[in-house]
């Protein structure tokens, strides 16, 4: 009977070879294999649970080989090397191999068992390299050993699989071994920037984990009516802000920050100025929140025209003296790294600058929160204008959540997004309305850059999900997430 099972295995891996996983047929595979497909029904549901079985095979030996090859290594780099022989070894560049990885790479996200198996493996490289890493910064004693594994494993294996991809490909002609000294540069690069001193006055590296650990997300009005399906996922004492929208009951919002504060999370409610008829209205907005305990406000202009009543700007409203007279604790303000569909740059710079600083002279505790960005230049270019100008106080950097990208671009087109959509264009192209949209990457670009730079205030991240609040919210928990095999290094 296992003899028959490793023949049908065997098949499906021949068959996707031939055919490809999508014109592979059960017929195909029993025809390989010489049984019935009767017999296949015996063993396996279907082609799925093959392309299971057989990416269980090829990592049990991937497996074996790491094992091996870190038994025998003396140190830490030389077991990271046998990590790299492993995942870019000749076995993975067989053609047979290579097609059940690609098709393993793409159908894992549709089907269930194939993405417990992707997770595990994920975990079980990720345990590894990290592990790996933080014994070789330990050992030239870096600063921040924990922090700078952390980045540096997810750096190593988005370049590990990058290259194996761009060999099974055939483009640049990068052979096996050139793509394992290509990671192996990676490494070197790590360790010569962990021998560097940080400013004394710096930190520890920033990592998307550290950005991470105090992330802030902003609500939609539908996700106020369903808190219930989302809020197990947030972290506790986490900033969840609450919207204010045209037409709005604020009492549902007032209603709604009291459950979160229950819950034990910091509400920040969003008030606009355009929404808003007279300071009255602003006075019972204000006094509904305070009463249920809200300390922190976000104070926009908004975008709606013509204005409610007599109020066109977040300023306007901080002069009334309102937040003051209920004992707020802090208010943020608006940042937007690029330009704004209504203001010009400097005019909205200008402003926010007064603002911040009223908002110190009225014993309010000021922070920034940005629109978001889909690349990470406009965010520092607005965060050396806040260290040039003086403006000393926290800053949030707006991110998309996870979120379909069809959907997103109408948001960000809506919303003003300039430079940074024409990158989300090229990065998509024709797939747009296809794929989900997720923030990793430029997570950790800014991370990167945050280390070489020397702010004087604290960066953390606000995610905008756009109704993808449990999705958006996952990351977070992932970053967070210990490897099952965080036990044993080579597990």
């Amino acid at each position: 009977m296992t003899d028959t099972r490793e023949r049908l295995i065997d098949a499906a891996i021949e068959s996707i070879y031939q055919h490809g996983y999508a014109e592979t047929t059960v017929a195909k595979i029993s025809e390989l294999a010489e049984v019935s497909q009767g017999v296949m029904h015996h063993h396996f549901a279907g082609k799925e649970e093959l392309l299971t079985q057989a990416m269980r095979r090829l990592l049990t030996i991937m497996h074996r080989r790491v094992v091996h090859g870190c038994n025998d290594a003396s140190s830490p780099r030389g077991k990271l090397w046998a990590v790299i022989e492993a995942v870019l070894g000749e076995e993975q560049s067989d053609q047979r191999t290579s097609a059940v990885w690609l098709a393993f790479w793409v159908h894992s996200e549709y089907h269930a068992p194939l993405r417990r198996t992707r997770d595990l493996y994920s975990r079980r490289l990720l345990s590894n390299v990290r592990g790996y890493l933080r014994m070789v910064f330990q050992e030239i004693g870096a600063t921040g050993a924990d922090e700078r594994a952390d980045y540096g494993a997810t750096l190593i294996i988005s370049l590990l699989h990058g290259v194996w991809l761009s060999h099974t490909l055939k483009e640049h002609d990068l052979d096996l071994e050139r793509a394992r000294l290509l990671v192996w540069e990676a490494i070197e690069m790590l360790i010569s920037r962990a021998r560097e001193r940080l400013h004394e006055d710096r930190g520890l590296v920033a990592t998307s984990s550290s950005l991470l650990a105090d992330a802030s997300i902003e609500l939609t009005a539908q996700d106020i009516g369903n808190i219930g399906k989302w809020v197990g996922r947030a972290k506790p004492e986490s900033r969840i802000f609450v919207p204010h929208f045209r037409g709005m009951d604020y009492t549902r919002n007032v209603r709604a920050a009291g459950e979160l504060l229950s819950a034990g999370f910091c509400p920040v409610a969003h008030i606009s100025a355009r929404n808003v008829r007279d300071e009255d209205e602003l006075e019972r907005m204000v006094a509904g929140m305070s009463g249920v305990g809200v300390k922190e406000f976000l104070l926009l202009g908004g975008g709606e025209n013509p204005p409610a009543g007599g109020f066109d700007s977040a300023l306007q409203m901080l002069k009334t003296g309102v937040l003051s007279r209920h004992r707020a604790g802090r208010v943020a303000f608006a940042g937007h790294p690029e330009n704004h569909p209504e203001q010009e740059r400097g005019v909205m710079r200008e402003a926010l600058k007064e603002k911040i600083g009223l908002a110190q002279e009225m014993g309010l505790n000021p922070f920034v929160v940005t629109q978001f960005c889909f690349a990470a230049t406009p965010f520092f270019e607005f965060l050396d204008w806040l260290k040039g100008a003086g403006i000393c106080v926290p800053v949030r950097l707006g991110l998309a959540g996870r979120v379909r990208a069809k959907k997103l671009m109408k948001f960000a087109v809506a919303c003003g997004i300039g430079r940074s959509l024409s990158f989300f264009r090229r990065q998509f192209g024709k797939t747009v309305g296809l794929v989900n949209y997720s923030p990793e990457g430029l997570l950790a670009e800014i991370a990167g850059r945050i280390a070489v730079h020397n702010y004087e205030f604290p960066v953390s991240v606000h995610f905008y999900p756009f109704g993808a609040v449990s999705e958006t919210l996952a990351i977070a928990s992932e970053s967070a997430h210990e490897s099952e095999f965080a036990g044993s290094v080579a597990a």
